[in-house]
């Protein structure tokens, strides 16, 4: 028999409780993610102050404070496979995100490689480790971790992909462990350096 499905807000609800965040945490997350969905513009602290009930003070303050993400997306993922919306299996899919930035005052701003442009420009850089179902070819983001501008001494930037992954792969639950198939980069991640260590400590 199929499992009924439930809404969006439901599952949810469901993945944040599932997670163990405190109740004022899943609540303001509830919230903080509804807004994101339904606020034209960019999602700042003043535009999101603007269109809720919250102060602007009030949203930088809860941004302050860590938020468990890897365990809250793996909840999420779990929810929707009870639900029957993915499968019982997966992929990690590893890559960078760049971010265009000018100024003098962000912090680990830096040359990045940026792929659209085919060089290296000045910006911000992330590395987003996110679970795909292969047989819906559904995408969820499990972590994004900010590139440092510099790197302790005897290592690289590769080192820093392997490590992020690697974390993200011991934070997930047991049950996503067992169902996962395999990790796929581009080609930048086929170094020695990464591939051994992702192979071996993975």
């Amino acid at each position: 028999m199929r499992t009924q499905r439930t809404t969006p807000d439901q599952i949810l609800t469901a993945a944040l409780h599932r997670a163990g965040l405190r109740q004022t945490q899943q609540a303001y997350l509830r919230h903080l993610l509804t807004l994101w969905l339904v606020i034209p513009g960019r999602h700042s602290f003043t535009n999101l102050a603007r269109y809720a009930p919250t102060t602007e003070r009030t949203h930088r303050s809860w941004a302050q404070k860590p938020v468990p993400w890897v365990p809250l997306n793996s909840a999420l993922v779990l929810q929707a496979q009870d639900q029957q919306i993915l499968s019982h299996t997966g992929i990690l899919g590893v890559d960078a995100v760049f971010i265009p930035k000018h100024g003098q005052h962000t912090p680990e701003l830096a040359s990045y490689w940026c792929g659209t442009q085919g060089r290296s420009v000045r910006g911000l850089e992330g590395t987003c480790v996110t679970w795909i179902d292969p047989l819906t070819h559904q995408p969820i983001p499990l972590s994004i971790t900010q590139t440092p501008a510099a790197v302790p001494d005897g290592e690289s930037r590769v080192d820093f992909y392997a490590t992020v992954t690697l974390n993200t792969i011991m934070q997930l639950p047991d049950t996503l462990r067992s169902q996962l198939q395999a990790v796929v980069a581009d080609a930048y991640y086929t170094k020695l350096k990464f591939v051994s260590r992702v192979v071996d400590e993975g």
